[in-house]
């Protein structure tokens, strides 16, 4: 019986609700929330093991059952500490899959299945760390066996003989392969973990059907490793400086390909013995093999399923290969494909899983949509030489918290980095003359802006949503400001002398403190400063331009409005940490944590403001 419950209708189990249903250990709670399922009397954990090999379930109760009920318990298996001899030479078993529930064994032992010439699947419990020597040896219709991450040692001759055995996931936990470990065997590929420090000789000898070994850095002797392994035609390795190796090593490698780190092709060259490999190719190792797979579909000219930096360096442009792509996570190996400058609109739009990715250097345009909705991306370069960022080319990369943009940009599109929640602080790059509409609209995480004076104009819904941003200097040379557009957390805001237009709604929040520095009132509406009868509210102006501020419509109803570098404490305020109570003599503002404070009506308490 399966431990995920099947779909079913109301109809199968007509009488369900007077029947007890019996499920695998650890399926009890599936069960009881899965449609019709859960309408069962009554749901129990099946306490006996469900062989699927009769001659497999006969030798553990003849070994194991405790209690003689005829039947091996998932606490009976547990207490197997060792299989011994039970299963060698049994050559009618075919599937041991329940071996899995045999957590009491540290190791599979000698011998433990020697010549079970019928048995194609075992499932091993996790609590193994050792295959002992000759395990396995023999199964010559063995297909598939999972090894733990927690395996440390594959003694010699473990799976000698597997013939039918074609692949194989070494653990990352793995440290040493014996002598003929994998010997004989009908395996077509093998990366060996990084970790592993120990290649037995004759490890893979005679593995007629090997076309591909990895071998990591961690691996300080190769030996004697594949003699008789005629087709082996793709090696790989981590070295940066070839190991020693012998003669013996590689007894075909005059008719097979050595592929190495980047910049490495020239060493090897040299080496005794790598040299004489029929090519050295340079290799791109890629983190991810869901990006490696979509890499190698499409610009892998040689077909030889890998990615050299050469082809990587002749792609041109990436088109939509990877949009909509939910598998890929990680494709720093990007900054090798040195020959694009544009990443292609939509190139990987909703690529929701993907994390981090570096950019060539050659990059000069990231297009429309580029990364929009890829909620998930933590870390991207911008190149240097960068100058424009399309329209949402970053939009909804919530997982974003800081995008340095480069010196260089001059263009960016509308909503470009909107509902980008994670991002802290933005600095616009000196020589952009302008934010684009809805550019960091729901960056709600945003507390500080730096906006240099090449900017002219900032337009609508440009800050919406960014309600922690309190404080902003707007800069000179500014001379329109959007509907909408401003931080709709803001108490402070400085605005330049050059300012001209000021849209309606520009400023959503209660504005407390607003320098003005042209002497001339812009024109604006009622809905600009909607916070500017707030008693706390208070309007800075030059000197001199007192009288056309208080004429000027809309202006004059601030609460207070005064000339800067009037005797007015609140322009210079005294540094001091204050809590709500404390008292101070004089007309003085604070702010501590963020948070302004003001007199009350007694003039020596104070109380936070908001």
């Amino acid at each position: 019986m399966s431990s995920t419950p099947l779909a079913i209708t109301s109809g199968v189990f007509s009488n369900r609700a007077n029947a007890t249903l019996w499920v695998p250990v650890g399926a009890l709670e599936a069960y009881a929330e899965a449609d019709y399922w859960k309408d069962f009397k009554e749901i129990k954990e099946m306490t006996s093991i469900e062989f699927e090999d009769d001659a497999v379930k006969a030798i553990c109760v003849a070994n194991w059952d405790t209690n003689n009920d005829k039947e091996l318990s998932y606490d009976e298996a547990a207490a197997v500490l060792s299989l011994g001899t039970a299963f060698s030479e049994k050559a009618d078993i075919t599937s041991f899959n329940e071996l899995q529930y045999f957590v009491g064994l540290s190791a599979i032992g000698e011998d433990a299945f020697i010549n079970c010439l019928s048995l194609q699947s075992v499932v091993l419990p996790e609590t193994v760390t050792e295959i002992s020597p000759k395990a396995f040896s023999g199964c010559a219709s063995l297909l598939d066996v999972n090894l733990p991450n927690g395996v440390q040692t594959i003694a010699e001759k473990a799976f000698y003989g597997c013939s039918s055995m074609e692949g194989v996931v070494l653990p990352e936990s793995l440290s040493s392969l014996g002598t003929q470990a994998f010997a004989n065997t009908g395996l077509r590929e093998m990366i060996l973990p990084e970790g592993l420090s120990t290649i037995g000789q004759g490890a893979f000898n005679q593995c007629s059907q090997l076309k591909k070994v990895a071998i990591p850095a961690s691996v300080t002797s190769i030996g004697n490793s594949f003699e008789g392994s005629s087709n082996l035609s793709m090696v790989f390795v981590k070295y940066t400086v070839p190991i020693s190796i012998e003669s013996t090593t590689f007894p075909y490698r005059s008719t097979a390909a050595l592929y190495v780190p980047k910049g490495m092709s020239g060493v090897y060259a040299e080496a005794d013995y790598w040299k004489e490999f029929g090519e050295i190719v340079e290799y791109i190792d890629f983190k991810d093999e869901a990006v490696k797979s979509v890499c190698v579909a499409n610009w892998d000219t040689n077909s030889d399923g890998e990615l050299s930096y050469a082809e990587a360096a002749a792609v041109t442009n990436l088109g939509t290969t990877f949009k909509d792509n939910v598998a890929i996570t990680t494709f720093d190996e990007l900054q090798y494909f040195t020959n694009i400058t544009n990443v292609d609109s939509y190139a990987f739009q909703n690529c929701t899983e993907l994390k981090s990715v570096v950019l060539p250097e050659g990059v000069t345009t990231i297009g429309y949509c580029g990364f929009t909705g890829c909620t998930n991306l933590a870390t991207i370069n911008i190149p240097t030489g960068v100058t424009s960022i399309s329209y949402q080319a970053f939009a909804r990369c919530s997982s974003l918290a800081s995008m340095p943009l480069p010196e260089g940009l001059t263009s960016m599109g509308e909503a470009v980095f909107y509902d980008c929640k994670g991002i802290t602080s933005i600095s616009i790059p000196e020589g952009m003359e302008y934010i684009p509409a809805s550019a960091f609209a729901g960056c709600s995480s945003l507390q500080s802006v730096t906006i240099p004076n090449s900017v002219k104009y900032i337009y609508q819904q440009a800050f919406i949503g960014c309600g922690n941003v309190k404080d902003l200097t707007l800069p000179e040379g500014l001379k329109s400001i959007g509907a909408l557009s401003m931080p709709d957390g803001l108490w402070r805001i400085t605005l330049p002398s050059t300012l001209e237009v000021i849209g309606s709604m520009a400023f959503t929040s209660d504005l407390i403190r607003v320098t003005a520095l042209n002497p001339i009132p812009v024109d604006i509406d009622a809905l600009v400063f909607q916070g500017r009868t707030n008693p706390d509210a208070i309007l800075y102006v030059p000197k001199g331009a007192l009288d056309a501020y208080k004429e000027a419509e809309y202006w004059k109803e601030f609460t207070t409005i005064m000339e800067i570098g009037s005797d007015d404490p609140n322009e210079n305020p005294t540094s001091q940490t204050l809590q709500d109570g404390d008292t101070y003599a004089g007309n003085v503002e604070y702010v501590l944590e963020e948070l302004a404070y003001k007199r009350t009506f007694n003039n020596t308490e104070w109380q936070a403001l908001y």
